[in-house]
């Protein structure tokens, strides 16, 4: 139901709705707030004040300009793009931090109330626009789904004994900053499973013949028999090399 339907419903139905009965009115709540999605208690105190709904016509000021907003970016940026809801309880410390260290000129009182008042929402609404810049709201993982069929892989999903050393959890690490574009080095990890033991080695870019060759070196120095890899279903482990 748009604004304008929402206030014409109101002023329509104020008239009728004080001069009817209890019943009557029960009747006339009950549909208001069908069509209009009001909380019952607000379309009550409304309709008996005779308030009408109006229109936003005119934005809001934005409160969060100049040097704070800049700072907010900065602390942002230096914290690796967090969400809203993680970075508002950083904002001060950090600028304490970086005020201490001389990384940024002292912090007036204004920026610092700013800073304090600032809710998660308005951060995700004020970053929205540096996080398209950036192109952060692609998901940020680098796993692409094998194609192989499932049906090829030996998978054990159930009965896992925890206690029995030989499997190990596999997964790979990007190591790009914010961007996926060109070539980089990997890290495979490996963790047996039981024990803790734990192998890394680096691989240049996340092709299949590259990552079983890393997996063939870490498998000659474990000190243990390798019974069975763990891993995710991107393409670097799910393909016909991983399989022979």
């Amino acid at each position: 139901m748009t604004t304008i339907s929402k206030r014409d419903l109101l002023t329509t139905l104020k008239t009728r709705y004080l001069k009817a009965t209890s019943e009557e009115k029960s009747k006339s709540l009950d549909e208001f707030c069908r069509n209009t999605g009001y909380n019952r208690k607000y379309a009550i105190r409304i309709l008996r004040a005779g308030h009408c709904y109006k229109a936003r016509t005119k934005a809001g000021k934005k409160k969060y300009l100049g040097a704070a907003l800049t700072l907010i970016i900065k602390i942002w940026e230096l914290l690796d793009y967090p969400c809203g809801q993680r970075l508002k309880p950083s904002l001060m410390p950090m600028a304490e931090t970086l005020e201490r260290c001389r990384e940024i000129a002292p912090v007036n009182k204004e920026i610092k109330s700013q800073l304090r008042t600032i809710g998660r929402n308005t951060l995700d609404r004020y970053l929205k626009k540096e996080r398209i810049i950036r192109r952060l709201n692609r998901g940020r993982g680098t796993t692409r789904h094998g194609s192989l069929l499932k049906s090829s892989v030996p998978i054990r999903i159930t009965n896992w004994d925890t206690a029995e050393i030989g499997f190990m959890e596999m997964d790979t690490v990007a190591h790009c900053g914010d961007r996926l574009s060109g070539e980089f080095i990997y890290s495979l990890d490996l963790v047996e499973i039981a024990t803790g033991w734990s192998e890394q080695t680096a691989v240049l870019g996340k092709g299949e013949t590259g990552i079983i060759a890393a997996i063939e070196e870490i498998k000659k120095d474990l000190p243990f028999k390798l019974k069975g890899l763990d891993s995710d279903t991107g393409s670097e482990f799910v393909n016909w090399h991983m399989v022979k």
